[in-house]
């Protein structure tokens, strides 16, 4: 346990929070730093132009009201097509 003038940082390892922690950097990045800065920006209107809010924020699957979504099959690995506004 570590006690600043402002703040108390507690260091014991938080079980249920190891599911949210990477445990390796993602592809398009080279380092732990790269991925913070990329993790940093905002994603709102008031930081980005409105097509780029639109992609960063559409949904992964886009369906009307009332149709019925078929179950995929562990061999499926579509192509995420365009979302459709």
């Amino acid at each position: 346990r570590m006690i600043t003038k402002n703040v108390i940082i507690n260091e014991r390892r938080i079980k249920k929070n190891a599911k949210f922690q990477l445990h390796h950097i993602p592809h398009p990045y080279t380092s732990r730093e790269q991925y913070e800065i990329a993790m940093a920006g905002g994603v709102g209107p008031e930081w980005n132009v409105s097509h780029a809010v639109k992609e960063l924020t559409r949904p992964e699957i886009y369906t009307r009201a009332g149709k019925i979504i078929q179950p995929l099959s562990k061999n499926a690995k579509a192509k995420r097509a365009p979302a459709k506004f």
